[in-house]
């Protein structure tokens, strides 16, 4: 069967309550029709495209036009490694993206007889993969994999992230161990009991950390967690947060459920901005394929009904997620 690749451009101005003028929104879909837009993951390689992980695989967009490396699965995460290689997770493994003797992206496999890899991380030299049972750490020069399985003491896997380095997988019920020497080192960061560690975001050494209780703490080398004061603190609470990613140093933006974009000061607290957005998001920064002065943002659009997806941990800490409906690109420009 042939597979006609084509982009429909949708163009879409969104007004921010505060600082008008600053900011400036917009977003662009695939044509729905052709591709399966439901977004859990961006990344962008060296020339500029942007790769997003979606239930039908791999999604690739210039600035212009999408084209789609299929998967037998949904693709749950993303990561370049510092060679450029180009690394996925899914319902169905987990692995890299090559070209195939036609010159087209395709998935190719690294595990064997795994699945529901929800979340990867990049750690100098090695990659590491998540699901519920197990922690997969591939060499990145050789491939080699070696597997740390959760225990009795860690319970069940939820999420890995990065701080000053150094790799930690998070747990149920809060927990959360380092990996050192593929061994698993039990590390209390003093969160308030019941919370849950949910992502982290880096600026070169400067460190947050996002908990399932919408606070988001800076962390020091000593990983010692200090809570931003946010001027919004009652409204992330309501919208509910669940993912962030660093703007520039003066910014943050906050992605929540149910009230849009919000962009504060990571040192005061203070509210830049919030979108009228009417749907739930969850975001990643990157920049634009065409321009310098653009920040590409992942927009994901929620529907109001409860469903129980236990793959996919990444938005799990409450133990359900909202369904995703459609998914888009969301271009932030700074305007002065």
């Amino acid at each position: 069967m042939r597979y006609l690749f084509f982009a429909k451009l949708l163009l879409m101005s969104t007004a921010l309550l505060a600082q008008t003028g600053n900011f400036f929104l917009s977003h662009y879909s695939p044509v729905t029709e052709r591709f399966d837009n439901v977004c859990f993951d961006m990344v962008q390689d060296s020339r500029g495209l942007l790769y997003f992980a979606t239930n039908n695989g791999i999604l690739e967009f210039d600035g212009k036009q999408w084209e789609l490396a299929p998967g037998k699965g949904a693709v749950y995460s993303l990561l370049i490694d510092p060679s450029g290689t180009i690394y996925w997770a899914g319902s169905t493994g987990f692995g890299t993206i090559r070209s195939n003797e036609t010159g087209k992206d395709s998935l190719y496999y690294l595990s064997e007889k795994v699945s529901d890899v929800f979340k990867s991380i990049v750690v100098q030299e090695h990659i590491y993969f998540v699901n519920d049972e197990s922690v997969f750490i591939v060499e990145n020069k050789t491939h080699n994999i070696t597997t740390i399985s959760s225990s009795n003491l860690s319970g069940a896997f939820t999420g890995i992230i990065e701080l000053f380095g150094e790799p930690y997988v998070t747990t149920e019920g809060g927990g959360v161990f380092k990996i050192s020497n593929a061994k698993l080192e039990q590390t209390d960061l003093h969160l308030p009991a019941g919370v849950e560690v949910f992502s982290s975001s880096h600026l070169d050494e400067n460190y947050l950390i996002l908990a399932s209780n919408s606070r988001v703490y800076h962390c020091d080398s000593n990983l010692n967690l200090q809570e931003i004061a946010m001027q919004d603190q009652a409204y992330a609470d309501a919208s509910v947060v669940v993912n962030m990613t660093w703007v520039n140093a003066h910014l943050i933006a906050l992605g929540t459920l149910r009230g849009g974009l919000l962009f504060i000061n990571p040192t005061t607290g203070g509210t830049q901005a919030r979108s009228a957005l009417s749907c739930g998001i969850t975001i990643k920064a990157s920049g634009w394929p065409t321009t310098t002065d653009s920040v590409a943002l992942r927009l994901t659009c929620r529907s109001d009904r409860l469903v129980i997806t236990p793959a996919l941990k990444e938005i799990c800490f409450v133990r359900y997620r909202l369904k995703a409906t459609y998914t888009s690109v969301l271009r932030l420009d700074f305007l002065n």
